[in-house]
């Protein structure tokens, strides 16, 4: 699946992941970058509402959501649980979904 194919579908899904309080999602890492291997794993960045109710569980859920409707692994991190230097480190190669 291609980074085109992946925005697109997550989109098709942006009304659920909405709903469960997520604000912006963002690709990174070897499939944002357009270099990955068949068996590349997706990396995504969620910005929540800071007055969602989402927990760990919830992150838990939309990993294995994502990866079951997409086939790829997927793996969601909130923004606010990564430290500034990583920030730095993926932000050149961040890709908007929504």
């Amino acid at each position: 699946m291609t980074r085109d194919e992946i925005i697109a579908r997550l989109r098709e899904l942006e009304p659920q992941l909405r709903a469960r309080g997520i604000t912006r999602l963002q690709m990174f890492g070897s499939r944002a970058r357009g270099d990955e291997r068949p068996d590349s794993d997706l990396d995504l960045l969620v910005d929540v509402r800071p007055d969602a109710n989402f927990s760990l569980l919830d992150l838990s859920g939309m990993h294995r959501q994502l990866t079951e409707v997409l086939g790829i692994e997927s793996y969601p991190t909130t923004s606010r649980s990564i430290d500034e230097r990583f920030r730095r480190e993926i932000a050149p190669e961040l890709v908007l979904v929504f």
